[in-house]
């Protein structure tokens, strides 16, 4: 019974923050550096989970790089090592 109450509490803590992270990527699209991809989106017709999705992985490009230019102490993320 303990393990099952654990598994449900981490899998609400999960589900909540995949829920909060939703919303958050939801108003992404009012911020003036997401509105080219939300134009691009519309004009094709795409569906918004899309467009969140195409949000998302804009963000795990730019953490990548972010982790990589930590390591490497300030040089340029963009420019091979």
């Amino acid at each position: 019974m303990v393990a099952t109450s654990e598994s449900l509490i981490s899998f609400l803590a999960v589900a909540t923050a995949s829920l909060l992270r939703f919303e958050w990527l939801s108003a992404c699209h009012q911020q003036a550096h997401n509105r080219p991809i939300w134009a691009y989106m519309q004009a094709k017709n795409k569906p918004k989970w899309a467009y969140l999705m195409a949000i998302g992985k804009y963000e795990l490009l730019i953490s990548k790089s972010h982790g990589l230019n930590k390591r490497r102490e300030g040089a340029d993320p963009f420019r091979p090592a």
